[in-house]
């Protein structure tokens, strides 16, 4: 309805599909600047305590992770993660097809993440080269706060040096 009046894609759309692999590359490159993107504003967050007492710690209020931590979000964590989501898809100039798989990616991707599982078929399992984060990760992020900032990925937090918890919040 919204296109009819003020048309967005018509004209931006090309006249035949595009291969089925230029989709997935669209997408997970969405997801590499996504990671960037969310990494930076991440480590920001958690850095200033006063914009992590008001912005993200009702995020990290339960210790035992579940998939509905996803949406547990304050409202100001909630537009930047998705404007960090609509930034990479908009920087890479992704066709319409490929916004929207990847908003079906992206959404079992964060449900994945907060599920509080580590089954051997998940990414973090999966994937070589252990380049994805996953689960148990994710869980030691929100017990300690101090470690593990990318969602996805990994090859931030460990340039950073942010791939290890530090020796006083390690679990014996």
């Amino acid at each position: 309805m919204f296109d009819t009046i003020y048309p967005r894609r018509r004209d931006r759309l090309p006249p035949e599909a595009l291969p089925f692999g230029w989709h997935v590359a669209e997408i997970v490159a969405a997801l590499v600047v996504y990671d960037m993107l969310f990494f930076a504003s991440h480590v920001v967050i958690h850095k200033v305590p006063w914009i992590y007492r008001r912005v993200h710690a009702k995020h990290h209020r339960r210790v035992i992770m579940r998939a509905r931590e996803t949406v547990a979000l304050s409202i100001a964590d909630e537009v930047l993660d998705v404007s960090c989501s609509i930034a990479a898809l908009n920087l890479l100039k992704c066709h319409p097809l490929s916004r929207a798989l990847y908003n079906v990616t992206i959404i079992f991707l964060l449900c994945d993440l907060h599920s509080g599982y580590d089954m051997p078929w998940m990414l973090q399992n999966v994937v070589p080269f252990g380049i994805c984060s996953g689960s148990r990760r994710h869980t030691d992020h929100h017990k300690h706060g101090r470690a593990f900032y990318q969602k996805f990925f990994v090859y931030l937090d460990n340039f950073f040096g942010f791939n290890k918890l530090p020796e006083a919040t390690k679990i014996e």
